[in-house]
């Protein structure tokens, strides 16, 4: 019994030691819910389950923002990546996506404007 004990303890370390996750996993198929203009970095967070791996200061207020994960088995035998680098502009809202890595989604549209809204809009500007 005790031999068969240490050979399911020695297993699961090899299991452990084949295995290696980089990152935080996130939602990719939310990035239909992050709308231009409107959601801003704590709202992308709260959509994609996670908060970025890293975001970087571009100057003028622009962040650019990146959400990675990576799994590997067996040393590079088998892995899955996901990477998302999105752009929110000046004002903290979503301006565009930058890069992804398989994710296969895209960001949502904002709702239609109608012509009033889009002269008042300019005019406030």
């Amino acid at each position: 019994m005790m031999l068969r004990t240490a050979g399911l303890a020695a297993g699961a370390c090899l299991a452990v030691a084949a295995c290696s996750t980089t990152g935080q996993r996130f939602n990719s198929l939310a990035l239909s819910r992050i709308v231009p203009g409107q959601t801003t970095l704590d709202q992308a967070s709260a959509i994609l389950g996670s908060e970025p791996t890293q975001t970087y200061a571009q100057g003028g207020g622009v962040t650019l923002a990146r959400w990675a994960y990576k799994a590997t088995l067996v040393t590079d035998a088998v892995y899955a990546r996901q990477e998302l680098w999105l752009l929110f502009g000046p004002d903290g809202r979503f301006d565009r996506v930058v890069k992804k890595v398989n994710v296969l989604s895209n960001p949502g549209t904002p709702p239609a404007q109608t012509g009033a809204q889009a002269l008042s809009e300019g005019a406030s500007r």
